[in-house]
């Protein structure tokens, strides 16, 4: 199974057919493009453009013509994840999400935090955000609820946090009373 690339950019495209992939030149908001690239066989398709307008046309294009195609969206902005949630797409990553992950696993990590805490922590929030997310994608028109929300979500991760702090602190203290106990350093 080999990819197709389609890009409006002529460096890139160049740049990905020097790497050995099919590539194709032109805007991919265009069916006909998207049919000579191959999309009415494809599994899957995947959104990443810089263009919301033209990301959300494409999506809506693939839908209607290439339903066999499972759709993987880059997304912006939790806003344009709730565009992709109305038109039915569950299967998308907010650009900026994943590396703000990233890097705040590696502060955790820097601060001294167990590696093992450190991802469970951030799996935690991954999942807690996602909650979040469908939560609020429903009442995203209600302002007073959508904050009653936000507010409720915030006291809950804090909760979750204050949690994990004292049994992060309750397991040194086992394993301190244990090394006491066999007499290690």
């Amino acid at each position: 199974m080999r990819p197709t690339l389609l890009d409006h950019d002529a460096e890139r495209v160049e740049s990905a057919r020097a790497f050995g992939y099919r590539v194709f030149y032109g805007d991919a908001t265009r069916a006909d493009l998207l049919v000579l690239a191959g999309a009415e066989s494809a599994k899957v398709i995947v959104v990443a453009v810089d263009d919301r307008e033209a990301a959300n046309a494409i999506v809506d294009l693939a839908r209607a013509r290439f339903a066999q195609a499972r759709l993987v969206v880059r997304v912006h902005d939790l806003t344009h994840g709730f565009e992709m949630l109305d038109r039915g797409i569950a299967e998308f990553e907010r650009e900026v999400f994943e590396s703000s992950l990233a890097t705040g696993r590696r502060v955790l990590d820097a601060l001294g935090f167990a590696s093992v805490d450190c991802d469970a922590m951030v799996r935690r929030f991954r999942s807690h955000n996602s909650e979040l997310m469908q939560s609020a994608h429903r009442v995203r028109h209600d302002r007073t609820q959508l904050i009653a929300l936000n507010k409720r979500a915030r006291s809950d991760l804090e909760q979750q946090m204050a949690q994990d702090q004292a049994d992060r602190a309750a397991r040194r203290s086992h394993a301190d009373a244990a090394a006491d106990a066999f007499g290690l350093p």
